[in-house]
């Protein structure tokens, strides 16, 4: 069975990390599952996702040329599913390449800021935006900033995740 036929016939993390050893041992389906990720089918995007973010983790390699329209599409996702999963594979990366710096600094910013994205999403950009202020102490106050603003409001995940950011914050002010 093929990786389209696969992700359109079951959504589990069974079939999601079966696509995911496909992915990894052949490049043509690689192939074929990123663009499926990048396609304008909401289904094969939220689907297909789950099973990148698997591939990701056993084998962050391959998406040296896919870091930049992952990063692009972030802009019309169309499925929570996609930027969730996007952003949990770059806050997973070693170093974030200067290459989608910027525009992933960005999208973070503008992913924390709303409150209308899913607490997960806002917590992976927020991760990523304290990795990316590690190395850019200049923004460090405008997170800071954000963070405090909707802490008081937001479930035990966001206030756990924006006191960690804000210790660090803290300790690289001293």
């Amino acid at each position: 069975m093929d990786i389209v036929e696969k992700l359109l016939a079951r959504h589990d993390k069974a079939t999601a990390i079966e696509i995911a050893q496909q992915a990894v041992s052949n490049p043509e389906d690689f192939k074929t599952l990123m663009n499926c990720v990048l396609s304008d089918d909401k289904l094969l995007v939220q689907r297909g996702s789950w099973a990148m973010r698997w591939t990701f983790e056993k084998n962050p390699d391959l998406f040296q040329e896919y870091w930049k329209p992952l990063i692009e599409k972030l802009n019309h996702p169309l499925h929570d599913a996609f930027p969730r999963n996007v952003l949990k594979m770059a806050g997973e990366m070693g170093t974030i390449p200067e290459a989608i710096k910027d525009e992933l600094a960005d999208k973070c910013f503008e992913f924390l800021g709303s409150r209308k994205q899913p607490v997960a999403i806002r917590v992976f950009a927020m991760d990523i935006l304290e990795k990316i202020c590690s190395e850019y102490p200049e923004l460090d106050n405008e997170l800071a900033m954000i963070i405090e603003e909707f802490m008081p409001h937001e479930s035990a995940g966001f206030k756990s995740k924006g006191k960690k950011v804000l210790d660090a914050i803290k300790k690289r002010q001293l």
